[in-house]
Formats: structure tokens, C-alpha cells, sequence
């Protein structure tokens, strides 16, 4: 099944209120990843089959319950992320015991540009995320970032490379311009 934003609207809700229904022995932090957070924070239009969340602390039972809603639960070592990412996260929601947070725009696009898929370069470059960045900066950030990561290190290049292109051919004149797009 395919979520738009409202279903994925509609399931953060269920699960923010499902969540409260319980006596949560601590806070619990939800933080949105993936395309679902790209889809409500910067209008992406395509939809998605999950909603990629890192969860904290560890509470036995909070995967089943995410899952049955269809949540992806996502390992922090599976990401790429800048080491300084939390400082950067952005609240969404937050009801009782129960925060919803998305990555920083810098810290999504490092993420998504990362894995190197010509989808996630399009989901930047197809949403309102790229007007939030400054290309310099995320360049800065990307290659800060990628010194913590551990692979092969021609990997993280190329797929920098691949976005720096599409990026160029999607604005080029802005490019010629000098200034960022708006």
C-alpha cells in the first residue's frame, strides 16, 4: 500500500494518540527519516510505502505497535547522518509523553544524497527542500559528514557528484546567476 501525506498525516496521529494510551515509562522520540518526512515538511507529491522513523529510548512493544501502522523502524547505524545531526532536529508534533521530529533539511538531503538512488536525488530536487539549503553549506556539511561514515569512501564521492549534476542541470541558470533558487 501507498501512503500520501494525509495517510501518513492520518497514521502519526493514530500513533501519537495510541502511544498516550499507555503508561510510557519514559518520553519517547520519533524521528521522521525517510520520503514521509520530505512528503510533510516540504511537499514532496509522490507517496511511500513506509515511514522510516528512529525511535528513542528502546521500549519493548513500540515496534509492533509501529509497525501495525506502518512505521519502518530505522537503526541510526544504518543512516548517514552529520554526527551533529540532533542539534539540528525540528519538532512536528508532541502529545503527552510522545515527540515527533523531523531531520533538519541539511541533515534529509545528506541523508537521502548518500545512499547514492536516483530517486532520493529526485525527491530533493522534486520537493521544496532544495529552497531551504544553501548548496555551499550542504556541500560543507555532506563531506563533513561523510569523514564519520564508514565505507567505501569513493562511494560517498560519486554519489555527491551524481547530486552536484542533477543538481546543476535541474538550475543551471540560477547557477549562471550566482544566487540559489527560490
Amino acid at each position: 500500500m501507498f501512503l500520501n501525506k494525509e495517510e501518513v498525516e492520518k497514521r502519526l496521529k493514530e500513533v501519537l494518540q495510541e502511544l498516550n494510551k499507555y503508561d510510557l515509562p519514559s518520553d519517547v522520540y520519533l524521528i521522521l527519516v525517510g520520503s514521509a518526512s520530505l512528503m510533510l515538511k516540504y511537499n514532496l507529491k509522490r507517496s511511500t510505502r513506509d515511514i522510516d522513523v528512529v525511535v528513542r529510548p528502546y521500549i519493548g512493544g513500540l515496534g509492533d505497535i509501529l509497525a501495525r501502522k506502518g512505521f519502518q523502524l530505522v537503526a541510526e547505524g544504518f543512516l548517514n547522518l552529520h554526527p551533529d545531526y540532533e542539534e539540528r532536529l525540528q519538532p512536528l508534533w508532541e502529545i503527552g509523553k510522545v515527540h515527533v521530529f523531523a531531520l533538519s533539511p541539511y541533515d534529509l538531503a545528506i541523508s537521502k544524497i548518500s545512499r547514492g538512488l536516483d530517486k532520493d536525488i529526485s525527491d530533493i530536487l522534486e520537493s521544496d527542500l532544495i529552497k531551504e539549503i544553501d548548496f555551499e553549506k550542504l556541500k560543507k556539511l555532506y563531506f563533513e559528514a561523510s569523514e564519520h561514515w564508514v565505507g567505501d569512501r569513493r562511494k560517498f564521492k560519486w554519489a555527491w557528484e551524481d547530486f552536484e549534476s542533477a543538481y546543476r542541470r535541474k538550475f543551471e541558470k540560477t547557477f549562471r546567476k550566482g544566487s540559489k533558487p527560490r
